[in-house]
């Protein structure tokens, strides 16, 4: 989006409500507002979105949104509240709605004044605005390691929900203190009896259940998703919602959240028509463009002398803005939005301190990491938790090192495939299939993108199937920076402990990480030109990457260096101050291409010599996938030799290096040697 002045931007004008109509009088900002009409009764600014509220209603009856943290939701939810509750006024509908997008898509909507009787209204905006009994849940309940604590918690917030709703439309609803379906059941049979219609609200549906698949996943599992013999209470309230339809006429619900995982957790998504994070009708339904803020800052005056920015300070303003706070974009939309929290966070900033202004207004962008601290708001910062349980992914490890190399700007982009931000299971993520992590890695990177941390990039080189994502903005960046080493050493950190205790499985393992999986069971990719300084080239590159990422794991990687009178292939050594505590893993490396095996009395019956030979990649893969260790190793290979014999000969050149090391690093040296043949690994150690 482009930063240029929007001062004569009549749409942004009108999407920009609350503004002071004495210029002498300060713009009053509600930060991290909830309520809608405490919002425009204190005369604050309010960015109207309201445009969207009958796009909904057309859309479904029962209805999922997902937006990252600190989006807004919770306002929408508020504006859904009074445009639909029956206990709204005219008066209050006049007061709240009556200068905003949805009231002026009705004809004759100025006609309508709190002074208005009931049939014009009607007349002028129809029967379902203010018609509903709304029932409104926000389930941010306290979580426990205690299943039970936590049960009891999510059902005296929904029986202190359905006690406000009787309370609020004078129903009389029986609440069961054991029970608080049963009461949600009763609420609804209530309104059915006045031949009521009823609205259901739910905000922050996830929240708690994020915060348990964070802190305590087992409970994560039995309170959402239906155990053999266990009852998950998640998704008995979706079923309780769900069976209202029978109870009551008339019926709608909106649910918020932050992720489509619970809900598909709950096994329980097919009742919404999922709103997703990347539907193009409501890709800009939340968030802060550009033209907004630029009107914002307009109409702003600072300090006691009421100055007001000229154009140049204002464009000044507004990139700072830009690089921290801009660039989030949500599938198919039109505009970079800016997080609506972080604005007025820094508006509200700007406009109460004239030192922070002439900070700004002097501030370099080369100077950016020393101005993150205060343009962060704590209440926005991604969560270690979330990263840490990326961390613990099977594909994690992969896709938090696509994220540090985005933070870091090695990468423009990754590829993920778009089905993968449809509703998943948090175990769908957190396995691999058939030592597959691939899908894992795409469901990792599809986790960091609904909490803000990725964003899509538009019109980006990538096929109709696949999204491109990037890291919104510098201020993600320079905040993620820490988070990310921090989250990933628990899992990079298994680099070091191959240093410190290494062994041959931990090794294979490891090495087939680079060569030994194939992505989505697709046929590996044997490559009859790959030696062994290209299996060098490509770990020794992976884990630097990792290390410019992670600096704090505390390991060193060295390639090529002398050793003796030769060069070896890969020291790893962990970088202690102690000199006691130090470990390093001297690595010797070798290739067996597969157009170097003879495949003479198997069941692989292919022509290395023909060009065609790649066509049977699946036939090769299958065969090196089902021999034991030992018959790998007496694989014999064209001219002579077997696989065995190439380990040996790797294994004995590796005892020159390992000494010339050891006497660097005495005993604390361990020495492998490593050869790949095909997608297989075998590692043998030289003792000392």
């Amino acid at each position: 989006s482009s930063s240029s002045s929007p001062s004569s931007s009549s749409s942004s004008r009108a999407r920009v409500l609350g503004l002071p109509q004495n210029s002498d009088d300060d713009v009053r900002f509600a930060y991290s507002a909830c309520d809608l009409a405490a919002v425009r009764r204190q005369r604050a600014v309010f960015v109207d979105n309201t445009s969207y509220v009958q796009s909904l209603e057309c859309t479904g009856k029962h209805l999922l949104f997902v937006r990252p943290p600190r989006f807004g939701k919770s306002l929408l939810v508020s504006t859904l509240r009074y445009f639909y509750d029956r206990n709204t006024s005219v008066q209050q509908f006049a007061h709240v709605f009556g200068d905003t997008a949805v009231a002026r898509s009705h004809d004759g909507y100025e006609t309508v004044t709190a002074a208005s009787s009931e049939e014009h209204f009607r007349d002028v905006f129809g029967d379902e605005p203010r018609s509903y009994y709304v029932l409104m849940l926000d389930l941010s309940v306290k979580v426990s390691d205690d299943m039970a604590v936590v049960e009891r918690n999510m059902h005296n917030v929904i029986n202190e929900a359905v006690e406000g709703f009787s309370s609020y439309y004078h129903l009389e609803v029986d609440v069961d203190e054991a029970d608080s379906l049963l009461s949600l059941r009763r609420a609804a049979r209530a309104v059915a009896a006045r031949d009521g219609k009823l609205y259901i609200l739910v905000d922050e549906y996830d929240r708690f259940a994020n915060k348990l698949m964070h802190e305590a996943p087992h409970v994560y599992e039995r309170f959402v998703q239906r155990g053999n013999a266990l009852s998950a209470p998640v998704r008995d309230l979706f079923e309780t919602m769900k069976s209202l339809r029978a109870v009551v006429g008339p019926y709608r619900s909106f649910v918020t959240g932050i992720l489509p995982l619970t809900i598909a957790d709950a096994s329980f998504s097919d009742h919404f028509k999922h709103l997703y994070i990347d539907h193009p009708r409501f890709a800009d339904m939340l968030g802060f463009r550009v033209d907004d803020l630029g009107t914002l800052l307009c109409a702003m005056r600072f300090g006691d002398a009421r100055r007001v920015l000229d154009d140049d300070e204002r464009e000044h303003v507004l990139d700072v803005m830009k690089r921290f706070y801009n660039g989030y974009r949500f599938r198919g939309g039109s505009h970079e939005l800016y997080n609506p929290t972080l604005s007025v966070f820094f508006l509200k900033a700007l406009n109460s301190s004239n030192v922070f202004l002439d900070r700004i207004l002097r501030h370099d962008e080369r100077d950016d990491a020393l101005l993150a601290s205060v343009m962060s708001d704590s209440n926005v910062q991604a969560a270690n938790s979330v990263l840490h349980l990326v961390s613990c992914a099977a594909g994690g490890r992969e896709a938090a090192h696509c994220y540090a190399r985005l933070v870091q700007g090695e990468l423009k982009h990754v590829q993920l495939d778009a089905e993968k931000l449809k509703p998943f299971h948090l175990a769908t993520m957190m396995r691999s299939v058939d030592q597959n992590t691939r899908a894992s890695k795409q469901y990792s990177l599809a986790l960091l993108q609904h909490h803000g941390l990725l964003t899509h990039v538009p019109d980006a080189d990538v096929s109709v199937r696949h999204v491109a994502l990037t890291v919104p903005n510098r201020l993600t960046c320079l905040l993620s920076a820490n988070e990310v080493a921090d989250a990933i050493a628990a899992s990079v950190g298994d680099l070091r402990q191959f240093v410190v205790q290494p062994d041959a499985a931990r090794l294979v393992d490891f090495v087939q990480r680079f060569f030994g999986v194939p992505e989505e069971g697709a046929p590996a990719s044997y490559d009859q030109h790959f030696k062994e300084s290209a299996m060098q080239a490509a770990i020794v590159g992976e884990l630097r990457g990792y290390l410019r990422a992670y600096p704090r794991v505390g390991v060193r990687v060295l390639s090529q260096q002398q050793a003796g009178s030769g060069y070896y292939d890969v020291l790893v050594h962990t970088t202690d101050a102690n000199e006691s505590q130090r470990r390093a893993l001297l690595l010797e490396l070798g290739v067996v291409r597969v157009d170097q095996i003879d495949f003479t009395g198997t069941n692989v019956k292919v022509d290395l010599s023909h060009p065609g030979w790649r066509w049977h990649e699946r036939r090769i893969e299958t065969f090196l996938g089902g021999l034991s260790d030992g018959e790998l190793l007496a694989v014999k290979l064209r001219g002579g030799r077997t696989v065995d014999g190439v380990l040996r000969s790797k294994h004995e050149q590796l005892g020159e290096y390992a000494a010339s090391v050891r006497e660097q690093y005495g005993e604390r040296v361990r020495a492998f040697a490593v050869v790949l043949v095909g997608t297989r690994v075998v590692v043998r150690e030289r003792a000392a």
